[in-house]
C-alpha cells in the first residue's frame, strides 16, 4: 500500500472529520479499523477516510480534494467508484481499441494493480501531441472514476483533468516505489517451449508472430439476451513456420481482425490470455494450448512476412507476390448440383520457383480472363498437392476470403521481372535433356542425349565393368567413348554398320574427364534410335509442324513434351468413337465424356502426363501402340498390370522421355491445360526437334 507524503496532512483532515461527526480521534479511529476490516490489507486509511464520509453523508468537496491533491496519491487497488478529482501514477501497459474518434483508452499499471484511463476532450489532442507509447509513465491529476466500473476500474481523463509525464527517477520523488515494466513479448517458439515452465495457464502475455490462417467471423449465442463475436486463426513463429498456436478473438476485437488482418502479416498480440483446449487434450491426449484475445486486449500489425513459392507447403494458407507467366486457361465443368461452372489456370512465378495458380471463384475468373504474362498479382490462396503431378505445388483461390489482387499498390522491390523470368529458364533448362551432337565441349557431370557416327563397337572381355565399349564421332570427326552396361544397345550397335548415324538418349558423363577422350556412360535407361543420315536430315521437311504443348492448337495437332507422370495404364473399357474412357453407363448404352452413347470396347490404355514447363497435357493412348510402348522398355503388359514391381519400374523408366505426339487436343481436362487423344507416337526429326526448342527457349 502507497505512503503518504506528509501524515500531518492526513492529521487535519482526520481532526475535521472527528468534529463534523462530534466524536474523538480515538472513536475515528475505531470506525476507520471497522472499515479496513472488510477487506484486510486492500483498504488504506484513506481510503478508510472516505468511504466513512460517504457513509455518514459528510459531502465537502474540498476535504475530498485535500485527500486528493498531488502529495496524496490513490494506489489502483484503493479507487471506488464515483470517486472525483484523485491523482493517479501508473505505466502505459498497453492502448486499448477505441471506435470512438474523440476518445482514447488504455490500460495503466502500479504495483497494485490495473485501471481502464478513458482520455476525452481536450486531452486527447494533448496525449497525441505528447507522442506517449507502452512503457512510458504518467501522472494524472483530479481524474474521476466511473460509477459503471466492473472488475476493472474506469477512470475518467476529461477537460479538468491534467496529464504529465514522468521519468523513472520521478518514482523516488514521489516516495511510491517501483512500477512494474511492461511485460515481455514472445515469439511463438519461446511461447511453445515455455508452456511447462515459466509460462503459465491463464497467464496475460504478449506474442508476435506470423498470421498463416483466418477463419470466419461467426455470431455466439452466450443467453437469451446476450451473444457475441468470435473468429479463430492462427500465428506461426516468424522464423520458423512449422511452429504454431491457434488464436480465439471475441467480441469487438475479433470484428476488427475480420476487417483488419490477412495472412502473412506480422502481428503483436498483445493482452492474450493463455488456455488449455480441454477438447483436444482429450482428444489427442496431450495438453494442447490456445491464446484468447478479448476487448481488453489489443493487435498491431507490424510488418509483413512475405513467403517465397519455395517456402511454399501443402495446407498452407500463404499470400504471395508473383508474375504472371502464362496467358489464362478458363475451362467449363459440371459440378456436384448438376450446375456448369468455370475454373481458371495459369501459371505464376517469383524469383524463387513457378507454381500453378487455379481459381474457383467466378468473380476472380471474370477480371483475370485478359491477364498476360508479366502481370503483377497478390495472391491469397490455399496451398495443395497437384492432382495431376506427383511432387508439385498449386495454389487455390476458392473461398470468399481467397483474393487476386492485379497490380497492386505494394509491390517488394526486390521482386523483378528479369529476375523471374532468369530462374523460369533456369527451370526449364534443368529439366529438358539437352542433345549434344558437338563433342568438342560435352558438359561434367550431366545426363544428355548424344548424336552422332558410330566409329567402332566392341564387347569387353573383363568379368567386370562396361558389357561394351564404343567410339562415336561428331561430323567434324570429334570422339567420345561410350562404356555401355546396356546389352540390348551392344547387341543393336554390333548389327549396324560403321558410319550409321545414331542418337543415344539418357547417357550420362562423370564429374570428371581423366582421359583425352572424353568418356560417357549408357545404363539400363538410356535407349538407341537410328537416325536419318545428316545431309537426309537437313534436307528433309517434316510432315507435321512441330510445336511445344503450351502453344498447341486445339484439334489435330503435333507437339512434344516431357513425360511427368504415369497415371494409368491397363485393360480400359473406351468410346470406340473419339477414344476416351467411359464414365457412366446408361439404358441406352455406354457414355463417354463427349455424351456419346456406345457399346464400350476394352483396349489396352495408358494415360499419362506431358508437359514442357509452361504447360501441362493429359495424354490417352490405346491400342497396340500402348504394348509396342511397354514392349519398346523392356516389359510384357500382361505382367506389368499384375505386378506392382514392375509397374513402378515401367513408370521409373517411361518418366522423363520427350515425346512427338500426334494426336487431337482438347481443352476438356479439368485438372490439366489441355488433353491429347494420341493417334500416333512420331519419330521425331532430331535435328528440327532441337531447333523448336532453341526457337521457344529464346
Amino acid at each position: 500500500m502507497l505512503s503518504l507524503s506528509y501524515e500531518e496532512d492526513l492529521n487535519v483532515i482526520k481532526e475535521e472529520i472527528a468534529k463534523r461527526l462530534g466524536i474523538t480521534i480515538g472513536e475515528l479511529d475505531k470506525e476507520l479499523d471497522k472499515i479496513r476490516k472488510e477487506a484486510p490489507g486492500l483498504i488504506s486509511e484513506k481510503l478508510s477516510l472516505l468511504l466513512l464520509m460517504e457513509r455518514k453523508g459528510i459531502v465537502d468537496q474540498e476535504l475530498i480534494r485535500k485527500l486528493s491533491s498531488e502529495t496524496f496519491f490513490f494506489p489502483i487497488i484503493d479507487v471506488s467508484p464515483g470517486m472525483q478529482g484523485i491523482t493517479l501514477i501508473g505505466r502505459i501497459i498497453r492502448f486499448l481499441r477505441n471506435r470512438d474518434p474523440n476518445q482514447l483508452s488504455l490500460l495503466l499499471k502500479d504495483k497494485t494493480g490495473e485501471a481502464i484511463i478513458v482520455i476525452r476532450g481536450r486531452n486527447v489532442e494533448l496525449f497525441k501531441r505528447m507522442g506517449f507509447e507502452v512503457g512510458d509513465l504518467l501522472m494524472i491529476k483530479n481524474a474521476n472514476v466511473s460509477k459503471s466500473s466492473t472488475f476493472l476500474k474506469k477512470i475518467i481523463v476529461d477537460d479538468e483533468s491534467e496529464i504529465y509525464y514522468l521519468e523513472e527517477t520521478d518514482l523516488i520523488k514521489y516516495q511510491i516505489g517501483l512500477i512494474p515494466r511492461e511485460s515481455k513479448i514472445f515469439g511463438v517458439s519461446e511461447l511453445l517451449r515455455s508452456l511447462d515452465g515459466s509460462i503459465r495457464e491463464l497467464q496475460e502475455i504478449n506474442v508476435r508472430g506470423v498470421i498463416s490462417w483466418v477463419g470466419k467471423l461467426t455470431e455466439i449465442k452466450l443467453s437469451k439476451a446476450k451473444k457475441t463475436n468470435k473468429i479463430a486463426l492462427r500465428l506461426r513463429d516468424e522464423s520458423n513456420l512449422d511452429e504454431s498456436i491457434r488464436v480465439i478473438a471475441w467480441g469487438r476485437i475479433a470484428e476488427d481482425i475480420s476487417r483488419e488482418v490477412r495472412t502473412n502479416q506480422i502481428v503483436l498480440l498483445e493482452g492474450c490470455t493463455l488456455k488449455k483446449n480441454q477438447y483436444l487434450t482429450k482428444k489427442i491426449g496431450e495438453k494442447v494450448f490456445e491464446l484468447h484475445i478479448g476487448n481488453l486486449s489489443n493487435f498491431k500489425v507490424v510488418g509483413m512476412k512475405r513467403i517465397m513459392i519455395n517456402d511454399l507447403k501443402p495446407g498452407l494458407k500463404a499470400e504471395i507476390y508473383a508474375y504472371v507467366l502464362s496467358n489464362p486457361i478458363v475451362k467449363s465443368f459440371i459440378d456436384r448440383d448438376n450446375k456448369e461452372r468455370e475454373v481458371l489456370y495459369c501459371y505464376i512465378g517469383d524469383e524463387s520457383a513457378v507454381i500453378r495458380l487455379v481459381v474457383w471463384r467466378q468473380n476472380v475468373i471474370e477480371a483475370l480472363r485478359s491477364l498476360r504474362p508479366g502481370a503483377r498479382v497478390l495472391i491469397m490462396g490455399t496451398v495443395k498437392e497437384s492432382k495431376f503431378s506427383e511432387g508439385k505445388l498449386e495454389i487455390h483461390v476458392s473461398s470468399d476470403r481467397d483474393i487476386v489482387e492485379i497490380e497492386p499498390d505494394e509491390w517488394p522491390e526486390e521482386l523483378k521481372f528479369e529476375n523471374v523470368k532468369k530462374i523460369r529458364l533456369e527451370t526449364r533448362q534443368e529439366r529438358r535433356i539437352e542433345i549434344i551432337n558437338d563433342f568438342s565441349q560435352v558438359p561434367l557431370a550431366s545426363t544428355m542425349n548424344i548424336e552422332g557416327y558410330l566409329r567402332s563397337i566392341r564387347r569387353s572381355t573383363r568379368k567386370e565393368g562396361p558389357l561394351g565399349i564404343a567410339s562415336v564421332i561428331d561430323k567434324n570427326g570429334n570422339e567420345v567413348v561410350l562404356m555401355i552396361w546396356n546389352k540390348n544397345i551392344v547387341n543393336e550397335l554390333e548389327s549396324m554398320e560403321e558410319g550409321a548415324f545414331i542418337r543415344i538418349m539418357n547417357v550420362r558423363s562423370p564429374k570428371s574427364q581423366k582421359a583425352d577422350v572424353p568418356v560417357l556412360f549408357v545404363g539400363d535407361r538410356s535407349k538407341l534410335e537410328v537416325l536419318e543420315s545428316e545431309e537426309a536430315r537437313e534436307s528433309s521437311n517434316s510432315i507435321e509442324t512441330i510445336k511445344s504443348i503450351s502453344n498447341a492448337r486445339i484439334g489435330i495437332d503435333t507437339v512434344f513434351g516431357t513425360v511427368t507422370d504415369v497415371l494409368f495404364i491397363g485393360e480400359q473399357y473406351v468410346c470406340p468413337q473419339c477414344n476416351l474412357p467411359i464414365t457412366s453407363g446408361s439404358e441406352e448404352g455406354d457414355v463417354c465424356p463427349r455424351g456419346h452413347i456406345v457399346k464400350a470396347v476394352s483396349k489396352p490404355t495408358l494415360i499419362f502426363l506431358v508437359d514442357d514447363d509452361i504447360k501441362v497435357a493429359k495424354a490417352i493412348l490405346t491400342g497396340n501402340q500402348v504394348k509396342r510402348i511397354v514392349e519398346g522398355l523392356g516389359f510384357n503388359l500382361s505382367e506389368l498390370m499384375s505386378d506392382k514391381d514392375l509397374l513402378d519400374l515401367f513408370r521409373l523408366k517411361f518418366v522423363g522421355n520427350e515425346l512427338l505426339l500426334k494426336g487431337e487436343v482438347s481443352e476438356e481436362s479439368l485438372d490439366t491445360d489441355y488433353m491429347i487423344v494420341i493417334q500416333e507416337i512420331l519419330e521425331a526429326n532430331p535435328h528440327k526437334l532441337k531447333k523448336t526448342i532453341q526457337q521457344e527457349q529464346n
